[in-house]
């Protein structure tokens, strides 16, 4: 994420890459509480919830992109 002509700086941590993506999926994903629901008994969606979570997966995409272009760049200056 940016701001402001800024970047901030990605961690190069697998480990933190699982508990950001965690953390993230429970603050604006998974907003809905811990209600399941069925094929016969959907849980119903609030608006603007799979345009939100596509935006966020696009993020996470772009974030994904340049962890492994990192990574394969570090391997290749080896």
């Amino acid at each position: 994420e940016k701001a402001e002509g800024s970047h901030r700086r990605l961690s190069s941590d697998p480990k933190r890459w699982v508990a950001e993506g965690s953390e993230l999926a429970k603050r604006e994903v998974y907003t809905f509480g811990n209600t399941t629901g069925s094929q016969d008994r959907p849980i119903p969606l609030p608006e603007g919830y799979e345009s939100h979570a596509r935006r966020i997966a696009r993020v996470q995409l772009a974030k994904a992109g340049i962890r492994l272009a990192a990574v394969l760049n570090d391997r290749a200056g080896r």
